[in-house]
Parts: structure tokens; C-alpha cells; sequence
């Protein structure tokens, strides 16, 4: 159930609010310790700043709290892109479109790792 601390947190963040969506999921998540937006959204926050290690475990702590949730699968599946984990990337990603065919964000994700298969056989770099 999305709540009013909740619609805060996920419109301060997709304003780039990180600061204030952060503190609106942690107060969500006071009330509700396992209320997977909250996780999700604190996830990607972490990911976007730079501390994969601390982004993977609030994702992964989501995805057990709802393994359908299609956004957060995609989230993983872009971090393991971005760490160069591509074989768990794809999977993560197929997985997203079986949940929700055509989801935008998980085609991105395959479609970089697309980009990126295709450099590396013709001899160029991937992106890190």
C-alpha cells in the first residue's frame, strides 16, 4: 500500500530529491521495515551515488519482500550490468520481461548488453 510518506518519497526522487526521498523512505521504512518501494527506491539511490555494495543488499531485501517486483529486478539487473556481472545482468533482465513483457527499463538494460556484446566482438571496449 503506497502511502502519503511514500507518494513523497517516489516524487522526490524522480526529481532527483535524493536527500529528500531518502529520508521519506527511511521514514516509510521506520513504520514498515519491509515495504519494498521504500527498499527499491533507497537501492537505486545508493547505486546512482556510487555505493554498489550498499545498493545490492536494500535491492535484494525488496525483491524477498515481493519477488515480483518488476522494477526492482530491473534495478538489479542494471547494477549488475554497471559491475560487469553481464551473465547475471541478462538473467536478471529476462526475468523482468517474463514478469512484465516489454518493460522499458529491463529492454535498456538488454539492449546495452547488447551494445556491449557487440564491442567486444569486434574488438572494441565495453563501457565500465
Amino acid at each position: 500500500m503506497q502511502t502519503p510518506v511514500l507518494h513523497r518519497a517516489i516524487a522526490a526522487y524522480e526529481s532527483g530529491a535524493w536527500a529528500e526521498a531518502e529520508a521519506a523512505c527511511n521514514e516509510v521504512l521506520s513504520a514498515d521495515p519491509r515495504q519494498a518501494d521504500a527498499l527499491q527506491i533507497l537501492g537505486n539511490i545508493r547505486a546512482r551515488s556510487g555505493d554498489t555494495r550498499g545498493a545490492e543488499p536494500l535491492l535484494e531485501r525488496a525483491l524477498a519482500t515481493d519477488p515480483r517486483h518488476v522494477e526492482c529486478v530491473t534495478s538489479l539487473a542494471d547494477l549488475a550490468e554497471k559491475e560487469g556481472r553481464l551473465a547475471d545482468a541478462r538473467s536478471l533482465a529476462g526475468r523482468a520481461l517474463a514478469l512484465a513483457p516489454g518493460f522499458p527499463a529491463a529492454r535498456i538494460v538488454l539492449a546495452e548488453l547488447d551494445r556491449q556484446g557487440r564491442g567486444l566482438r569486434s574488438g572494441g571496449v565495453g563501457h565500465a
